[in-house]
């Protein structure tokens, strides 16, 4: 099966954010977790889904957090293809700890804005 790798403008601009030498281990770490998805080695160990995200028509998210360190969290999804034979893996975004939650909520809303539900409910803007 082929692998594409994609980020977001904004994860590039997020990296700009980290020394030379964090961006190195950064890249490392988002390297391993791709090989050993290559590899079919288990990575849950590695990632976790973001959050509960209620969509419509009963779809699923493929939104997963990948802890790079203690203090470093990645936004990723991880998508098949079977059409094409291929997985797709895309980096949103990457950020402190302590900036997780906020980054979380734009990437959220900006891919699943017209088909989140509410409290169970549809969202009432569509």
């Amino acid at each position: 099966m082929e692998y594409e790798i994609n980020s977001t403008k904004q994860f590039e601009k997020d990296m700009l954010r980290f020394s030379e030498e964090e961006r190195t281990k950064i890249i490392n770490k988002i390297n391993k977790l791709i090989t050993y998805k290559i590899e079919n080695k288990r990575i849950d160990s590695y990632i976790h889904k973001i959050q509960t995200i209620n969509l419509k028509y009963n779809l699923k998210d493929s939104l997963y957090v990948f802890k790079i360190n203690i203090d470093v969290r990645a936004i990723i999804s991880i998508e098949s293809d079977p059409l094409f034979n291929k997985n797709i893996i895309t980096l949103y975004r990457i950020t402190k700890h302590d900036e997780f939650n906020a980054s979380a909520q734009t990437v959220i809303n900006s891919l699943y804005n017209k088909i989140l539900k509410y409290n169970g409910n549809d969202n009432a803007s569509n």
